[in-house]
């Protein structure tokens, strides 16, 4: 009978800790990192730490088991070599804005991979886009602007035509008025 492999309970609580991080993130960007000096790294964390966004190096195997078991099955297909994850629990575009200006700011050699969002995987290119994007508040006054604007010049049109008929009402009458007291 084959001997069982006993799992070490370091990693199943590092599975289970990821497998936690991952279920409350929105977004999480998979990247591969090469030559990064440890005080680099340490900057890095430091200064996403501060935004609310965790940097993880990970060995692949254990978070893919993590990822499936959280509901972010995509992870599974962009996690290669040298993985590090990008966790965001807020604002998606937030998130991505503040990693990648991070990442051209200080040059650091960390490459995109990809990342899900909402169950899609998303590719290098998408999370630039991402990045790019407004606040989410921003783009909600937008749209109400956009969705406003012809209801706001519909009601002017409306008004301003009435305005001006009352105009030439009042106009009318006083002619009538000097007409007959003539």
């Amino acid at each position: 009978m084959p001997e069982e492999k006993v799992i070490p309970q370091r990693k199943i609580d590092e599975v289970a800790e990821l497998h936690e991080k991952l279920s409350k993130s929105s977004i999480a960007i998979a990247t591969s990192y090469a030559k990064v000096s440890v005080a680099d790294m340490t900057k890095m964390r430091k200064e996403l730490r501060s935004k609310g966004i965790e940097y993880r190096v990970v060995k692949n195997s254990l978070a893919e088991r993590a990822a499936k078991s959280a509901g972010k099955q995509g992870l599974t297909g962009i996690m290669i070599g040298s993985t590090g994850l990008v966790m965001g629990s807020g604002d998606v575009s937030e998130t991505a804005k503040t990693f990648t200006s991070y990442l051209r700011s200080s040059k650091i050699a960390i490459s995109l991979n990809g990342a899900v969002m909402d169950g899609k995987v998303l590719k290098p290119s998408e999370i630039e886009v991402l990045a790019n994007l407004p606040p989410k508040n921003v783009l909600i006054a937008q749209i109400a602007g956009l969705i406003l604007g012809p209801v706001t010049g519909l009601a002017r049109a409306v008004n301003s035509g009435a305005y001006g008929l009352a105009l030439a009402l009042q106009a009318r009458s006083r002619q009538l008025e000097e007409q007959t007291t003539k």
